[in-house]
């Protein structure tokens, strides 16, 4: 029987860019051009759900899902290198790669200690765990006598607010729902 980890494995193999949820046993491919595709597993084997978000969803056999997906991706991709981005657009697309690098490393090296801590000192949760450790990095920024904010402390910010949402159960589509 084929799950939603053999069609990660095959989107690997072509170099399509994707995230696995494994609780939801979902597959995340991310906005291209304005439509993310959806994997998830149906109820019946070797059967998937493809859904193109605010578009349509199909039920497709595991051979038929790699090959669908692939063929829509490659289109997103082809309309995507038509529309031009601005130099401020590709910044934002750079940054939040090294910061999606920076927070993954994190992670792996401090073993998931925000999301799942330790609690040898500290007993509650880790959404309140990680609003403290927020104070305590714009405490750091506002008593920084520099003009501006340093490097370090803005990038562990952004990284907390994501941990953070992460803790508040935020999901991709959660986050797709602020578009206008």
């Amino acid at each position: 029987m084929k799950t939603i980890f053999d069609v990660a494995v095959e989107l690997e193999l072509k170099g399509m860019k994707h995230e696995v949820c494994k609780k939801d046993r979902t597959i995340y491919i991310p906005n291209i051009v304005g439509c993310k595709i959806i994997i998830k597993e149906c109820q019946e084997p070797n059967i998937f759900f493809v859904n193109y978000l605010d578009h349509w969803e199909l039920e497709l056999p595991y051979k038929n899902v790699i090959t669908q997906v692939e063929q829509d991706y490659n289109s997103f991709m082809a309309a995507e290198k038509h529309t031009p981005n601005t130099d401020t657009q590709e910044k934002i697309a750079a940054l939040l790669d090294s910061m999606k690098d920076l927070l993954l490393y994190k992670n792996q090296k401090y073993g998931d200690s925000a999301i799942n801590p330790k609690k040898i000192f500290y007993k509650g949760d880790s959404t309140n765990s990680i609003l403290i450790r927020l104070d305590d990095k714009l405490g750091r920024v506002m008593s920084n006598p520099d003009e501006k904010p340093r490097i370090n402390d803005v990038a562990d910010i952004i990284g907390y607010c994501t941990l953070l949402m992460i803790s508040m159960g935020v999901t991709p589509e959660d986050i797709a729902k602020f578009k206008d």
